[in-house]
């Protein structure tokens, strides 16, 4: 088992902000919340990425059940985070910036991650479940910032 696997995570989401979200992600989030800001997205981002970077340090310097869990965590945020984007993109009928390489790159990373921990016997039960719901937690601070609804206009 390689823990340092995890890091693939973060090259995921480092690929997904700066190649597809970083150009298009602010004036799309306006449609949902217009007083969306450029500052809001680098503070979002940086959050989630210093979140990402922690968990996986843990995990990998300090081995056990629980940083494991943690570590896996951000392997199931890429992909509620892609679900987001899938979700708003078919509710709207509009692309969402992330969708391509939420679906393309994060999906399978993640895939790629859990199954090389399960493979190796480290992941059960507990520790998946516990893992997907951390990795549901960081999408809070999404939902409570941009929402599921498009905004109209009145």
């Amino acid at each position: 088992m390689n823990l340092h696997i995890l890091w693939l995570v973060l090259i995921a989401q480092a690929i997904h902000v700066i190649l597809e979200e970083n150009p298009r992600f602010v004036e799309w989030a306006r449609g949902y919340n217009p007083d969306f800001s450029r500052k809001q997205f680098l503070l979002g981002n940086g959050v989630i990425g210093g979140y990402i970077v922690f968990s996986i340090l843990l995990a990998v310097f300090l081995p056990g059940k629980w940083t494991l869990a943690l570590g896996l965590s951000t392997a199931s945020y890429i992909v509620f985070n892609f679900l987001y984007h899938a979700a708003t993109t078919l509710a709207s009928g509009v692309y969402s910036p992330g969708v391509v390489t939420g679906g393309g790159i994060n999906v399978p990373v993640a895939l790629y991650v859990y199954l090389h921990f399960y493979n190796a016997g480290a992941v059960g039960v507990f520790t998946a479940g516990v893992s997907v719901f951390l990795g549901f937690l960081p999408m809070i601070l999404i939902l409570k910032n941009i929402g599921m609804k498009p905004h109209h206009h009145a």
